[in-house]
C-alpha cells in the first residue's frame, strides 16, 4: 500500500539475498570456513534466510493463486521461525563454547562427534519449527483454530491474533533465550580477560571485543528488538 515501503523492501531483500549468496558461497569454496561447527550453523542461518527472503520477494504477492498464496504463507512462516531457530543455535553453541566447563569437552568433540552436534543442532532448528508449522496450518485448513494463512490482499499470517501467536510468540521467546546466551558469553570473556590480565588493554584490543559483541548479537537477531517497539 506504501509505494516508498514498497521499493525499500525490494532493495533491502535483493541486497540481502546477494550477501547472503555470496556468505554461502564463500563457506562452501573455503574449508576452513565451512568446517568448524560455528562455520556451518552461520550456513545454515544464511541458507534459511536466503530461502525466506527469496520466497518473500518472488512469492507473497500471487493472491490471485488462493492455494499456492496459502502454501507459500505456510513455507514462509516456517523458513523465518527456522531463521531463528538457526540464531538459538549459534546463542547456545556460543555460549558453551565460552563456558569454562565445556570448553575442556569441546576440545575432545572433533570428527564424527562434532558432525553429530550439528546434525542435532540441525534437526533442532529445522525440525521444531517445522511440527510447529505443521500443526498451525493443519489446525487453520480444519477451521478448528484460525490463524489465517493468506487472503486476497497478502500471503502471509492476516490474523492479528495468528501473528502474535504463532509469530510473534515464538519469537520473542528465541530472542529472550539469546538474550540470555548473550549475557553469559560476554560475561565469560570478560572473566577470561580479567584471568589474563588484558581488562586495562588497548583502545584496539577493546575495539576487537566490541566488534565481536556486535557480530554476536547481529547473529542472534537482536534487530528484531525493534520489531517489537
Amino acid at each position: 500500500e506504501n509505494t516508498i515501503l514498497l521499493y525499500f523492501t525490494i532493495a533491502g531483500f535483493s541486497i540481502s539475498i546477494f550477501a547472503l549468496f555470496l556468505t554461502l558461497t564463500i563457506h562452501s569454496v573455503f574449508v576452513e570456513l565451512r568446517g568448524p561447527l560455528p562455520g556451518k550453523n552461520l550456513m545454515s542461518l544464511c541458507f534459511a534466510l536466503l530461502l525466506a527472503q527469496f520466497m518473500w520477494l518472488f512469492g507473497s504477492g500471487d493472491t490471485d493463486k488462493p492455494t499456492f498464496c496459502t502454501i507459500m504463507a505456510v513455507v514462509m512462516h516456517y523458513l523465518v521461525l527456522v531463521s531463528f531457530g538457526c540464531t538459538a543455535v549459534i546463542a547456545f553453541d556460543t555460549r558453551r563454547t565460552f563456558s569454562g566447563q565445556i570448553s575442556k569437552a569441546q576440545s575432545r568433540s572433533l570428527g564424527k562427534s562434532r558432525n553429530l552436534r550439528f546434525l542435532a543442532y540441525s534437526c533442532l532448528a529445522w525440525g521444531v519449527p517445522l511440527l510447529f508449522v505443521a500443526g498451525c496450518a493443519l489446525l487453520d485448513h480444519f477451521q478448528v483454530v484460525f490463524i489465517g494463512y493468506s487472503n486476497e490482499v497478502a500471503c502471509w499470517i492476516v490474523s492479528s491474533n495468528g501473528t502474535i501467536v504463532t509469530f510473534a510468540t515464538p519469537i520473542a521467546c528465541v530472542l529472550i533465550y539469546n538474550f540470555g546466551a548473550f549475557t553469559h558469553t560476554v560475561w565469560a570473556i570478560n572473566s577470561a580477560r580479567k584471568e589474563t590480565h588484558r581488562v586495562k588493554s588497548s583502545r584496539e584490543d577493546q575495539r576487537a571485543v566490541f566488534k565481536i559483541y556486535v557480530r554476536l548479537g547481529s547473529l542472534m537477531g537482536f534487530t528484531w528488538f525493534f520489531g517489537f517497539c
